[in-house]
């Protein structure tokens, strides 16, 4: 079967409006829902599919650096609950992210990659991705920009990737980092994939993984943080669209 890549949205500061110093993994989120499939048919409800916003946070397994252990699939995980301990209580977790191995033994090679596994409910059109990171190109000269891969897998089929974006990093205290970018168009990806069987149906929950890594072999490498009221990266799934830098 072939895979399809969904529309990628990169957020821009410009085109959102958000002010990039706000959280947008939030656990002060309103609910916010988007009716999907069944607005045509307003006399028979039994097709409505909605998406609604759900907050997560990526959290530590146990092993402190993650990718040393992805072969076996020791990735972060995620819930709804906020971290609630600082680095300095002995919380946090991080992963190594380079392109070595994917230049070497493969694409999408776990080993050098952050990666997140865990259970969406519900349906699924969109994730908005927020990432700390300690980049370990030099960023004294000014420069911002953060050169990555991405990709989202859907009950075990790759449904979007984003290949060589360019996205802006913000100060996030000390070294630290944060970036954003999102996956949008989920939902027709998905029911297509759903028609040949491979994937759950659209509105019936979903397992999914996040892969994350720089694209260069040093200039992008970077060591990824989670899990700290410091650096509390997660996802908003299925953000309204004034996250996503759009009014519709």
């Amino acid at each position: 079967m072939r895979t399809r890549a969904a529309a990628i949205a990169v957020i821009a500061l410009a085109a959102s409006g958000l002010a990039f110093s706000d959280p947008v993994v939030s656990p002060d989120a309103d609910e916010h829902c988007v009716q999907l499939r069944g607005a045509d048919t307003t006399d028979d409800a039994t097709d409505d599919i909605q998406a609604c916003r759900t907050d997560v946070w990526f959290h530590d397994v146990g092993t402190k650096v993650d990718n040393l252990d992805n072969a076996q699939g020791t990735f972060a995980t995620w819930d709804t609950t906020p971290p609630d301990t600082s680095v300095t209580g002995g919380a946090g977790a991080g992963a190594l992210g380079t392109s070595l191995l994917h230049q070497t033994e493969g694409p999408w090679d776990e080993r050098e990659s952050f990666v997140a596994a865990g259970r969406v409910d519900g349906a699924l059109d969109s994730v908005l991705v927020e990432l700390y990171l300690f980049p370990l190109q030099d960023t004294a000269d000014g420069n911002m920009a953060y050169n990555l891969d991405a990709q989202l897998e859907v009950d075990g089929h790759q449904v979007a990737t984003l290949g060589g974006a360019v996205v802006e990093m913000e100060v996030a205290g000390d070294a630290v980092r944060r970036i954003r970018f999102a996956f949008t168009g989920l939902a027709d990806t998905i029911e297509e994939f759903h028609d040949f069987g491979a994937v759950g149906p659209l509105g019936g929950g979903h397992d999914v993984k996040l892969t994350v890594h720089g694209t260069g072999i040093a200039s992008d490498a970077a060591v990824w943080v989670y899990d700290t009221t410091e650096v509390p990266a997660g996802m908003v799934v299925n953000p309204p669209a004034d996250l996503l830098g759009s009014d519709g």
